[in-house]
């Protein structure tokens, strides 16, 4: 349980120190600083502590403010000191503060530098604890003992010194407000400005890709009355005799209806029922039934470039691969460039020198349909990222919601990234070579072509990859 002693009594709890604060405070407020915490208040460790989202988000600044001259032999401040490299070297090196130091003046300047700041020496740091280690707390002496001391080093080295008077930092803070875009006024300006000139659109003429690629059926499809009515009995009829038959769907009146030109070489003349009928593909009174037998197709072509579909839906994935044991190994894939591509990443768990155990298989995965819209067909193709224990069975619901949580990567939804995944997506399945083209004969009447794209009279803005999010700046509960 944490301990907040609200108006903690300190050693420089006077009005002349605490005018000392207000003028720092003033101060950093013109580089970008924030106070959060005021040992006046809370009396903790610091005199106060800052942060500075415009250097780095989450990052505290700890200041010890001196309202008098200091120097390197001042035992109390070399105490004081070293009770902050205590607090530092406690905490995760992603999770340490830095710190300054403000004081009125410094004696012998030459000699402070020796101890404190970028030219401060080894030799003198270690000697500088030497002298006061022994009045630390048990636990604080064991901390500095175990301690490596470059670690050590880096802390002292890191420290900054600010020196000026009262007077002279409060005429400072007031002739920086002026200009400074660091100052918190000028940083809210500068965001505000920024937000209206985000929210206008730029003026120039852009192309907008959308996830659509432009798709010729064949103009005419072919039924057939066979001896079965379902589906599985005609797959087992012809798995049974070894024979391979084109893609098909059970649809109207028990008929087989396929793009396979059945006229010129039925496949299914065993079991027919009569003879082939041609349809126009625009007769079709249900768009829903021709878009049916359209991912049928587009199913098996699909699977002749190798990827898993998940059972009843058009979400279509890689497998990983496994080495000749049985292990699951990362599966890479040519694109359209030429490079490899990462498609399939199992990820393990268990220490470096143990036998390490599948946590869970992250796959490039999309969801592939065809669609009629504006009287036109396309295929609609959705980059998605799965996860399964396996490699084979994706996780769904909380368990891929709770999994995504911790491996979301926000670079993934940048538009650019999402332009390269589904233009990788549309090469693979549509236009990378494979085998069994010529046993799939009906594939040479559909056509693939590109992105359907429309041109914009203005131009959206892309955030920069690195720019933090808003709600970084806020306090998140664990």
């Amino acid at each position: 349980m944490t301990i907040h002693s609200i108006g903690k009594t300190r050693e420089s709890l006077n009005w002349s120190s605490e005018n000392y604060k207000e003028a720092i405070r003033e101060y950093l407020d013109t580089e970008g600083y924030s106070q959060i915490s005021d040992s006046f208040i809370e009396g903790d460790l610091a005199d106060m502590v800052f942060i500075n989202p415009s250097l780095a988000v989450g990052e505290k600044t700890l200041v010890e403010s001196k309202a008098t001259t200091i120097g390197s032999s001042d035992e109390k401040l070399t105490l004081e000191v070293v009770k902050y490299l205590v607090e530092w070297l406690k905490l995760d090196p992603q999770e340490r503060f830095k710190f300054f130091i403000f004081a009125k003046g410094i004696t012998k300047k030459g000699e402070f530098k020796k101890y404190y700041g970028s030219n401060c020496s080894k030799k003198s740091v270690q000697g500088l604890i030497d002298r006061v280690q022994g009045k630390l707390d048990k636990n604080g002496q064991e901390i500095i003992e175990t301690a490596d001391l470059e670690e050590i080093f880096s802390f002292f080295r890191k420290i900054e010194i600010w020196e000026g008077t009262y007077e002279v930092l409060k005429a400072a803070a007031a002739s920086k407000k002026k200009y400074s875009k660091l100052s918190l006024e000028g940083y809210a300006n500068n965001l505000i400005t920024e937000v209206t000139r985000r929210s206008q659109p730029i003026q120039k003429k852009t192309t907008l890709v959308s996830n659509l690629v432009e798709f010729t059926p064949p103009k005419v499809y072919y039924g057939l009355k066979v001896k079965y009515t379902d589906s599985k009995s005609i797959y087992k009829h012809y798995n049974d005799m070894g024979k391979h038959v084109p893609p098909f769907l059970i649809g109207r009146n028990d008929l087989v209806y396929t793009f396979h030109d059945l006229k010129f070489e039925n496949p299914f003349a065993d079991i027919a029922e009569g003879d082939p009928i041609e349809i126009e593909l625009d007769e079709g009174k249900n768009d829903q039934y021709i878009v049916w037998l359209i991912n049928q197709h587009l199913r098996r072509l699909f699977f002749l470039k190798g990827i898993r579909r998940t059972p009843d839906s058009n979400i279509f994935f890689f497998e990983p691969l496994r080495d000749e044991s049985g292990k699951l190994e990362t599966r890479v894939c040519i694109n359209q460039h030429g490079k490899e591509k990462e498609v399939t990443i199992p990820y393990y768990i268990g220490e470096e020198d143990q036998e390490k155990t599948l946590n869970f298989v992250f796959h490039h995965a999309v969801e592939a349909t065809a669609k009629k819209y504006w009287d036109r067909w396309f295929i609609e193709l959705w980059p998605r990222k799965e996860y399964s224990p396996d490699g084979i069975h994706l996780f769904v619901g909380d368990t891929k919601s709770a999994v995504d949580n911790k491996f979301r990567n926000p670079l993934f939804n940048r538009s650019s990234n999402r332009l390269s995944s589904i233009r990788f997506w549309r090469y693979y399945l549509l236009e990378s070579e494979f085998d069994g083209t010529e046993s799939e004969k009906w594939l040479r009447n559909f056509r693939f072509g590109n992105f359907w794209e429309t041109i914009f009279g203005w131009k959206p803005v892309t955030n920069p990859s690195n720019q933090a999010l808003l709600e970084e700046y806020g306090d998140e509960d664990e």
